[in-house]
């Protein structure tokens, strides 16, 4: 029995409804594509499957692997978003499965003439594809098609020589979303196992796994590292590129770092992975950094010698690649580090660490551009997400973080010639039982630098200390090695806090601690709603702006 969900704006939408209506259009086009291609089922709807994955959205699965009629895929495509749209649903997610690669683009250009769409992007080494469409042999080519007024990115066999299916990804920037995932052949499955390695939890299985890499990166198609279910052991280890295809790290098991203080002391990494365009780590399988090893060792706050603990997962100069479906566990340092990258997406990652574990961010971004983090749940003993200087274009969402300090930016200004912080949207998150919410932190004295263009919006803050906090005079040693009251030189300007709300554990919950030679100019706090017994309260100094909307604290910017 089909649930009714009740939408945002308060409309139900019964299920059992659009799955009849749209049902009824899929076999009306069936019967006309059968009468229309000599008797046979070119059009035909192999297998629909409906979900409601959460209130306001419905998610479709419609299999036209014999059809080779695009204007009848199309047509139900239409019919069917209609169908959907007529009953109130907010967003639609709909997957098709196609018959080859040219009709999936005359799909998709259909589709964007259709709806007026800004145009299309392709990508694709596929030789025989460039080859129909005119293209050369650029081995990633960029199609673009002009129509109207939105634009639509449209993703077709990212690895050479693709045969059989395709599933192919369109996003609309439209109050409907459509995501199409890919399955692509041409893949060459290298199993650790058959390279040495051994899950016993104890065989270092370092050169094992190295060694595959290595096959799998010079592989010209979609190289597979797969380590399947299992406990391994591995010491450090570099991945390094750049591969020949598209390199495919799978993780199925458990993979657990050193304990042995020799063989961990110093590194930055316990597994990097460098120089890589298009790597893909998923396979549902965990990460066990081992820390409590090493967390006895972490006296950097009062040893200006201490040691130097190892990152879980360094990700460096890697590029339009995808992390997604995995999970990190009590790193030593900092869970995972993404350092000069590019285009590259984080999903469904799960990270834990105690909360008491030091310096354990979950993921840290620095000197990196369009990095995406969706859908993700952190819970460490510091930052959930911490973002350092030269990180532009960086889009959080979906966030469930806690316990740890929250999310923030910084610290900035700790060094010279540090790069600019821009363009940050965090967003549609839930951050919990942490000592900190949204959070901008500089240290005093600085170097110049700056922030702008930074959007925190849609965030619900339960039990937070500093659920909204600036603070430009951050020092975590004591204040006689921070410079005696010496003022920070990171401008902070224009930054957004849009509908953040939820319980304060602290009175003060919104302070805006700016820099004195250097203050916080264009600020916008709007529809802000955090309570605290007996009533929160705001804190502000060097803060200019404006406060709109419902303001609970009242706001003390001017």
């Amino acid at each position: 029995m089909m649930r009714n969900e009740m939408y945002p704006g308060g409309t139900p939408l019964d299920l059992t409804k659009v799955q009849r209506q749209v049902k009824d259009n899929f076999l009306e086009h069936r019967r006309l594509a059968i009468n229309s291609v000599s008797g046979k089922d070119h059009g035909g709807v192999e297998e629909v499957r409906w979900g409601l994955p959460r209130p306001g959205r419905i998610r479709c699965y419609v299999d036209f692997t014999k059809s080779k009629d695009v204007g009848a895929v199309a047509t139900v495509f239409f019919d069917s978003i209609g169908s959907v749209m007529a009953f109130g649903a907010k967003k639609v997610v709909v997957s098709f499965v196609l018959h080859g690669e040219l009709e999936a683009l005359r799909f998709g250009v259909d589709l964007a003439s259709n709806l007026h769409l800004g145009g299309i992007n392709l990508y694709t080494n596929n030789l025989h594809l460039m080859q129909a469409l005119g293209a050369g042999s650029s081995p990633f080519w960029n199609l673009h098609l002009s129509f109207h007024a939105f634009a639509l990115t449209l993703q077709l066999g990212d690895y050479a020589q693709l045969v059989g299916f395709l599933v192919f990804t369109v996003l609309l920037r439209m109050p409907l979303r459509v995501i199409i995932t890919k399955v692509q052949s041409d893949n060459k499955v290298f199993n650790v196992i058959n390279f040495g390695a051994v899950a016993d939890g104890k065989t270092d299985n370092s050169k094992a796994f190295v060694d595959v890499w290595k096959q799998a990166c010079a592989y010209s198609g979609r190289g597979v590292v797969l380590i399947p279910e299992g406990t391994y052991y591995a010491s450090s280890m570099v991945f390094n590129g750049p591969c020949k295809g598209q390199t495919l790290f799978s993780i199925k098991g458990i993979l657990k770092a050193p304990i042995d203080k020799k063989d961990w002391v110093g590194l930055e990494s316990w597994i990097s992975f460098r120089y890589i365009v298009h790597l893909e780590i998923s396979g549902g399988g965990s990460f066990d950094g081992q820390g409590s090893y090493a967390w006895p060792y972490n006296d950097c706050q009062t040893n200006p010698h201490c040691l130097q603990l190892p990152t879980s997962i360094g990700l460096e100069f890697v590029n339009q690649s995808l992390i997604k479906g995995i999970k990190l566990i009590n790193s030593k340092s900092f869970n995972m580090k993404v350092f000069g990258c590019q285009d590259t997406t984080f999903e469904n990652i799960k990270i834990r660490a105690p909360a008491t574990s030091p310096n354990t961010d979950g993921i840290h971004i620095g000197s990196s551009t369009g990095i995406k983090i969706f859908s993700s749940n952190i819970a460490t003993g510091d930052d959930c997400v911490s973002i350092g200087p030269g990180t532009d274009n960086l889009l959080v969402s979906g966030l469930t973080c806690g316990p740890g300090h929250g999310v923030s930016i910084g610290s900035l200004g700790k060094y010279p010639n540090e790069a600019d912080v821009t363009n940050l949207v965090i967003q549609n998150c839930n951050i919990s039982g942490t000592s900190n919410g949204v959070r901008i932190k500089t240290w005093a004295p600085s170097p110049p630098s700056n922030v702008y263009n930074v959007t925190f919006e849609n965030i619900g803050m339960n039990n937070v200390d500093n659920p909204i906090i600036i603070d430009q005079q951050y020092c975590p040693f004591e204040t006689k090695k921070c410079g005696n009251g010496a003022s920070s030189q990171v401008q902070i300007r224009k930054v957004k806090f849009n509908n953040i709300y939820g319980t304060s554990k602290g009175k003060v919950a919104v302070e805006l601690k700016c820099s004195p030679s250097k203050p916080c100019v264009e600020l916008s706090l709007k529809n802000i709603n955090l309570n605290f017994p007996g009533g929160a309260t705001s804190s502000c100094s060097n803060a200019h702006g404006t406060a709109t909307g419902h303001e609970q604290p009242p706001p003390c910017i001017n």
